[in-house]
């Protein structure tokens, strides 16, 4: 059966994750946070995690990545 109880997502700017925007242990699949949003090309952010049962984690997922930017197709 599926153990897992939490997850440890880290969101970061650098793909080395050397600063991070977020790192927390969530018990649910979905997770939010508001990010500040720039015009193209935008902010990119780089995303990992890992699962723990009670006691052991599992090793960091590979990293991901997801480019937050809002486009203005009529130039307001």
């Amino acid at each position: 059966g599926d153990l897992t109880e939490q997850y440890h997502l880290q969101l970061s700017q650098s793909a080395d994750f050397s600063t991070l925007e977020a790192d927390v242990w969530v018990d649910e699949l979905t997770w939010q946070i508001d990010l500040p949003v720039t015009q193209a090309p935008g902010i990119v952010y780089y995303w990992r995690v890992q699962a723990a049962d009670t006691t052991i984690p599992s090793p960091w997922s590979n990293a991901d990545s997801f480019t937050v930017y809002w486009y203005d197709p009529w130039g307001w």
